[in-house]
């Protein structure tokens, strides 16, 4: 078996950040923080696809490249053809979004978490390639407050590792932290859960309103991107609202559709809205689960 050394490459990373945890991070201190854990997740899933097969992290995965790269010790001779063996390997392995892209499929933590993990990789690509005056503080904060210890929490469970694997010695500290702005999550979630009940109990015997539902439902499920949901409300038929995502093939010299990020879930009926990545990560995406189709 080849040895899996994404794992413990994101416990570096994940530790770094997870021992600066604080209430009232300084600036500096927090674009390092988000950093250290873009970095430490990006490790776990591609750890996640190395522990199906190594060479799915792999950019050139075919046999010429892969076993000098992974499998130099089953060689047993090195041919000087170049089509049978590689001289010079290319160690290239995909980037956090593809990675994310492939883990998705085979992690049910990746998978419900989608939109703040995309929400993550955003930042980090903010922090690696642009000005840092142009992150959004706030919206940092909130992520590392409210969403790090749930997420890294799960991968935890989800890998069979122990907390203090990435944690070190702060869990407690960061949950602490934590529970305050779940609460606040969970608050924000059950007042739209209470006031689309409510409406949906006034509106639900108006067979003219229920007939617009039905058109405009329907209409908006042909849209690019849009996929069918039950809705956690009034259970009826609702909408998953996606951001393509577009990459150019070189190979075959095509853009190409890659992937898909939640960004809105509707109910036309009810008239449930949700907007924000957490609220759909922590309502929608569970309720999907793995009969996610794009």
């Amino acid at each position: 078996m080849v040895k899996n050394d994404y794992i413990e490459d994101a416990k570096y990373f994940l530790k770094q950040s997870s021992n600066q945890i604080k209430r009232n991070i300084e600036q500096e201190n927090l674009i390092q923080i988000v950093l250290n854990f873009a970095l430490g997740v990006e490790r776990i899933l591609k750890g996640i696809l190395y522990e199906v097969n190594p060479l799915y992290v792999l950019i050139a995965p075919e046999f010429k490249n892969s076993l000098p790269l992974i499998y130099s010790d089953k060689i047993i001779y090195e041919p000087k053809d170049d089509h049978v063996i590689k001289q010079k390997t290319d160690g290239d392995v995909l980037t956090f979004k593809n990675s994310l892209i492939r883990a998705q499929v085979i992690s049910k933590v990746v998978l419900e978490n989608k939109s703040t993990l995309y929400n993550l990789m955003n930042f980090r690509d903010v922090i690696a390639h642009c000005n840092l005056n142009t992150l959004d503080s706030d919206k940092m904060r909130i992520l590392i407050y409210r969403d790090y210890y749930p997420l890294v929490r799960s991968f935890c469970d989800e890998l069979q590792v122990p907390k203090n694997h990435f944690f070190d010695n702060s869990s407690i500290r960061i949950a602490r932290i934590s529970s305050d702005y779940q609460d606040v999550l969970k608050d924000q979630i059950k007042l739209k859960l209470e006031a689309a009940s409510e409406y949906w109990m006034s509106v639900k015997d108006d067979v003219e309103l229920i007939s617009i539902a039905d058109v405009t439902t329907a209409k908006h499920l042909e849209y690019k991107g849009a996929m069918e949901v039950v809705c956690p409300c009034c259970r009826n038929k609702s909408i998953l609202y996606h951001e393509l995502i577009e990459d150019y093939i070189p190979n075959i010299n095509e853009t190409v559709l890659t992937d898909f990020i939640p960004r809105q879930f509707s109910c036309k009926y009810c008239k449930l809205t949700l907007d924000e990545y957490s609220q759909i990560d922590n309502l929608i995406m569970p309720l999907v689960g793995h009969n996610y189709q794009k």
